[in-house]
């Protein structure tokens, strides 16, 4: 830093202020580390303190503070108390598998340092699938979670270091923009201005912040210029529904959609808040409880999507945030489930449409159809396989930012956009071919999202590719005929794969062996599968243990599920077979459906199997007890349906030419 001018250092200091300010906190700890500049300075030891706690090293940090321990046990517990919580968000949060012994470890050691609103708190958000399903941590991150640690920390460590924090900039980011003469600089920064309005509010908090600190300029050890704490209002997904109109000519080879756009008004009472006045209401409903009280017989179609085609598949992301469609207008969107699933948990669907954003549609005109889809488990990644026997990639843009951002669906085709406003992201694609007819079926790894597995028409081999190179690294010979479709065991162990062959074939790709091959000679085709114990099952399980751990809830007030890994499998002729994994033999048969089932799926609690047949009709299987529950609600053959990650949400494609959202 000593070979930097001070008008450099202050301009970045500016800069730090300004992310700040706008709750850029991931690029406030970037810039500081990069140019090894800090926004504010606290002194050796309290700076070294905030390195490790914005580096995420919470083992270290806890080393650190054992001084404290011997001159204020009250203080030391708070701080260690502020670590671990973070520990546990983040484990919690951003573990693609959350192991539960580590996870009860480190809530049993919280226990022990908090007091019982604290932790009754934190065991509140134990019962909640994510952590922004909490009202107190809608617009939480890694970074805003660590700055927040270290604020909290910081007043108690006061009593063993000190803390010698010095002035922030006495000027503004956009002050010193103004002040430019150079015109083309001026115009190069005109990007990053921002309106009167939002000027405004920053350099109130500025002045706000400023003031504190002459309040506090007695007890610098007290003086937090700008809190991270403060009232943060909750991002809102924008109110348009987006209602696709069908072609009147079936045959068309205009593959362009119209979409009516129903824009809700946005001076509506109550759409907006200010920071003052904002004050979450507590969750009025957790994923557990909604799961554990569901009955099929509740659910209703809430919403849909329509094409002037056939939708073939669909899949939802981990966190149930979004959903992908595959259609036969050679299109993939991906549509938010923010207002259904905000609807469901906090009763705010009681008078008021319910709708599916569409936030982004890829358009491959004359390319062919989608016939599979799959979503990874990190959600970076998007694969699809086609009709014209390729299987494409898309590696996926932050598509939170474009809801928030764009006022309409974002199209992108051919290598451009053809709708969006302002800054788009880049679109990158891959291309995986070696499939001699159409893609049936495509399958992440859990545990790897380099790893895709796929199987196809008259093609007796599952291809195991790797979506880095993309290049086929193996191949799992054994099946004769066409490979419908492949599931995945929640981490990975094991594959499971079904097709015209009449057999359920249980891969482990590390050995590139197959395990156990069930022969289902007796039964016509298998056309689908899922396991019982895939991701969201997992998961789900993971979770709920902990919250009946520390919820004191009891594990005895419904019925529990199957403990044996099932395979689900729709048959041809429609009927419905259930396989124990571990015997290798068949564990029930269901005979529901008049015609060809072409999906099945296990709820997240594994109590209900979903399946949907070319008779128009859903069935919602009880494992507890066989009975089952019918939806009619598609005019034409049913070829998909999916369990919502954590809720009692379904979603279906059909024939019919619609995606439909079924809830209670």
């Amino acid at each position: 830093m000593a070979n930097l001018s001070i008008s450099k250092e202050k301009t970045i200091r500016l800069i730090l202020q300004y992310l700040e300010t706008n709750d850029f906190y991931r690029s406030v700890i970037e810039v500081e580390k990069d140019t090894k500049i800090r926004l504010r300075k606290y002194g050796k030891e309290i700076d070294f303190f905030y390195d490790l706690i914005t580096d995420g090293r919470f083992d270290d940090a806890e080393i650190f503070i054992t001084p404290l321990q011997e001159r204020s046990i009250k203080d030391y517990e708070k701080v260690l108390f502020s670590i671990k919580k973070s520990k546990f968000l983040e484990t919690l949060e951003t573990s693609i598998d959350p192991k539960l012994d580590d996870l009860t470890k480190l809530i049993k050691d919280i226990e022990t340092i908090s007091s019982k609103e604290d932790f009754d708190h934190l065991c509140q958000i134990l019962s909640m699938n994510k952590l922004a399903d909490h009202p107190d941590y809608a617009d939480w991150d890694i970074w805003k979670g660590r700055l927040n640690c270290f604020n909290e920390c910081l007043l108690n460590l006061s009593e063993i270091y000190p803390i010698l924090l010095d002035e922030l900039p006495k000027t503004t980011l956009i002050e010193l923009l103004g002040n430019l003469e150079d015109e083309q600089v001026s115009e190069e920064c005109a990007s990053v201005r921002i309106s009167k309005e939002s000027e405004s509010q920053e350099t109130a908090s500025y002045k706000t912040s400023q003031n504190i600190l002459e309040k506090m300029s007695g007890k610098p050890e007290l003086a937090l210029a700008i809190s991270i704490n403060s009232p943060v209002s909750r991002k809102k997904s924008k109110k348009v529904s987006f209602v696709a109109v069908a072609d009147n000519d079936e045959n068309s080879e205009d593959e362009s959609k119209k979409f009516i756009i129903d824009e809700l008004d946005p001076d509506s009472p109550g759409d907006e808040h200010s920071l003052s006045e904002y004050s979450p209401e507590p969750a009025k409903n957790t994923a557990q409880d909604l799961m554990n009280n569901f009955s099929p017989a509740s659910l209703k179609e809430v919403a849909r999507i329509e094409d002037s085609k056939p939708i073939r598949c669909s899949v939802f992301n981990v966190t149930g945030d979004y959903f992908a469609l595959g259609t036969n207008t050679n299109s993939i969107r991906v549509c938010s489930m923010h207002n259904i699933v905000d609807g469901l948990m906090y009763d705010e669907h009681q008078g008021r449409e319910q709708y599916i954003d569409v936030v982004f549609e890829l358009r491959r005109p004359f390319i062919g159809s989608v016939y599979c889809i799959d979503w990874s488990r990190s959600e970076s990644q998007i694969a699809a396989g086609y009709s014209d026997k390729n299987i494409r990639i898309l590696h996926c843009p932050d598509f939170l930012t474009l809801q928030e951002t764009q006022s309409q669906t974002v199209l992108y085709e051919e290598g451009k956009f053809l709708t969006g406003d302002g800054e788009l992201p880049e679109i990158r694609e891959t291309l995986l071919q070696g499939h001699q007819d159409i893609v049936r079926t495509v399958c992440f790894n859990p545990t790897d999202d380099s790893i895709l597995l796929s199987g196809g028409n008259n093609e007796g081999d599952i291809k195991i590719w790797n979506t880095e190179t993309s290049q086929c690294i193996q191949r799992l010979q054994g099946h004769k005929g066409s490979i419908f479709q492949i599931a995945a065991e929640g981490k990975g162990s094991y594959f499971v794969s079904v097709g015209t062959d009449r057999t359920l074939k249980l891969w482990d790709i590390r050995s590139n062996k197959c395990q156990m091959s069930i022969l289902g000679e007796s039964y016509a085709e298998m056309t689908s599968v899922a396991l019982i114990n895939s991701t969201a099952q997992l998961r789900t399980e993971t979770k709920d243990k902990i919250a009946n751990i520390f919820l004191k809830r009891s594990t005895n007030t419904t019925p529990q599920a199957p403990k044996q890994n099932l395979a689900a499998v729709g048959h041809a002729d429609g009927m419905v077979t259930l396989w124990d994994i571990n015997a290798g033999k068949l564990f029930n048969k269901y005979s529901y459906h008049l015609a060809e089932c072409r999906g099945v799926d296990f709820s997240a609690d594994r109590k209900w199997l979903v399946s949907c047949s070319f008779d128009r009709s859903i069935k919602v299987l009880d494992m507890a007890n066989g009975t089952t529950y019918r939806l009619e609600y598609h005019d034409d053959r049913v070829v998909s349906v999916r369990w919502h990650p954590y809720l009692p949400i379904l979603v279906s494609t059909s024939a019919d030419k619609t995606a439909r959202i079924f809830c209670p």
